[in-house]
């Protein structure tokens, strides 16, 4: 009975009878580990303890304090031998996917690891092995512009001025840890007494999410980023109802959880009485879009040359009153006038100057879409006083009118208005 001698029992494999359980430091967290973990990403480690005794059975439990953390759980145990033994191993896998409610929040998760023999051969010994569990929060901020071009985030209230047709382009480019980026934006409307209105969208405006130049995937095959710096570009080519409106164009970086918000505000200014030919656009269908006739544009812009040969003016805007190398195509887009800026002189109305350039209030209006956004409707427009030293665009029926410099026009007898109307 028992088993005898020393050198009997060494050779049936038994190492030590009185050896308690230890961990495997090959796969347990080192003690005072930290595990840094996402919000909304699962998470995981194992624990494993050995016994040394081959004949003892080992089990690994959740110490009672601290406990688990909140939206964590423990694997059920994997139970095996080592060394000739049979039960004398033990695994768990500790698992948690926090939510928003625990960014920030550290805790610190414990286990036993003990001998489940009935009658040991050696004491009832426990090891302890605790590691922190850290809820990262996300770290985001704008990658400021150092030069021209260089395809990073512009100054905060950078001003842009654009025309109808003319392609911008506004590089984003915003580094963050342990989370991906969301890029959307905001648009407000900037009223002629300096109010602003909050727009649902901003027509012709439109952001493109440019990926990150290395990406992995985690174990839901969601992209991650193993690139810190995520980008966007947020393109605008405003239509004719967007002449002459000012706005503030605000674009937002987040993480994918809404845990974080930075924000970047750019001034935008579409001009009028000019407009940059479109992607696929012709002359005739510019000219029907504000209501005017491919020859009166042609002879209004005695620069064009051939009307077969047009370039798409993707070039035509200004960042803070200097030509803008963020916008995309090369040089050489051509900007065409539309009609005449007038400068109100006082007493003056939309209706009044219709009656004096030979054509009507609908057709002024729609060359200017901010005076009906302003007075809040066609009507009242039409009729409501301009204010002094007002620009505003006309589209005189050219080819049967001559406008001075100083807008005054007179009916003509020409078939085709030779001036130059600018």
């Amino acid at each position: 009975a028992g088993y005898g001698e020393p050198g009997e029992y060494a050779a049936a494999g038994l190492a030590s009878p009185l050896v308690a359980p230890v961990w495997d430091e090959a796969v347990t967290p080192a003690e005072g580990a930290v595990l840094r973990i996402r919000v909304g990403y699962s998470s995981s480690y194992l624990v494993r303890a050995v016994d040394g005794d081959v004949t003892d059975s080992v089990a690994v439990e959740v110490a009672e304090d601290p406990g688990l953390p909140p939206r964590a759980h423990v694997g059920p145990p994997e139970v095996s031998g080592v060394s000739g033994g049979l039960h004398n191993a033990a695994t768990r896998r500790f698992e948690m996917t926090p939510d928003v409610s625990q960014v920030g929040l550290v805790y610190l998760a414990c286990f036993l690891a003990r001998n489940t023999d009935a009658e040991p051969l050696g004491p009832i010994a426990t090891t302890l092995r605790c590691v922190t569990v850290r809820v990262m929060a996300p770290e985001l901020a704008w990658v400021p512009s150092i030069a021209a071009g260089d395809g990073l985030t512009p100054p905060e209230n950078t001003a842009y001025s654009v025309y109808p047709g003319c392609l911008l382009e506004i590089p984003l480019a915003a580094n963050a840890v342990w989370y991906n980026v969301v890029f959307d934006y905001t648009a407000f409307e900037i009223l002629l007494n300096g109010s602003e209105a909050l727009l649902p969208t901003l027509p012709g405006a439109k952001l493109g999410v440019v990926l990150p130049g290395s990406t992995a995937a985690d174990a839901a095959g969601r992209a991650v980023s193993t690139n810190f710096t995520h980008r966007a570009v947020l393109r605008y080519q405003a239509g004719r109802v967007m002449s002459g409106r000012r706005h503030r164009l605000c674009a937002r970086a987040a993480d994918e959880f809404g845990m974080l918000l930075v924000t970047q505000c750019f001034q935008l200014q579409t001009g009028g009485c000019k407009a940059c030919l479109r992607q696929g656009q012709t002359l005739a269908a510019l000219a029907a879009e504000y209501g005017t006739s491919w020859l009166q544009l042609w002879v209004t812009n005695p620069r064009m040359g051939n009307p077969n040969r047009l370039r798409q003016g993707n070039v035509a805007a200004t960042v803070n009153g200097s030509a803008a190398s963020s916008i995309i195509g090369g040089a050489g887009g051509q900007i065409l006038n539309l009609g005449v800026h007038y400068v109100a002189a006082g007493g003056e109305s939309v209706a009044s100057l219709a009656e004096r350039f030979f054509t009507s209030a609908a057709a002024i209006l729609a060359g200017n879409p901010s005076l009906v956004i302003s007075a809040g409707g066609a009507t009242a427009a039409a009729a409501a006083a301009l204010v002094r030293g007002q620009e505003i665009c006309v589209v005189p029926p050219v080819c049967a009118v001559s406008c001075s410099g100083g807008g005054r026009c007179t009916r003509s007898t020409s078939a085709i208005n030779p001036g130059y109307v600018a």
